[in-house]
């Protein structure tokens, strides 16, 4: 919910209204697991994820910014 509440700022903050379908991308989703979940896993003495589990965190950051960009876009 934050990344895509952080987009609808950086839109607004642009003059713009947040339409449209949601501007993040899996690669984009792949970074934010990689940079906020992995060093949170390791903080708290747990091993990294592997490859599967990152994919499998960052579908479900894509689909949950998506879903909530879609619930409160701007027409």
């Amino acid at each position: 919910e934050a990344w895509a509440t952080c987009y609808r700022a950086e839109i607004h903050a642009e003059g713009r209204r947040a339409g449209g379908g949601f501007p993040g991308t899996m690669t984009e989703a792949r970074a934010r697991f990689g940079s906020q979940i992995d060093p949170k896993l390791v903080a708290l003495g747990i091993q990294e994820a592997s490859f599967t589990e990152r994919e499998q965190g960052a579908q479900l950051l894509y689909r949950t910014a998506r879903s909530t960009w879609l619930a409160f876009r701007e027409s």
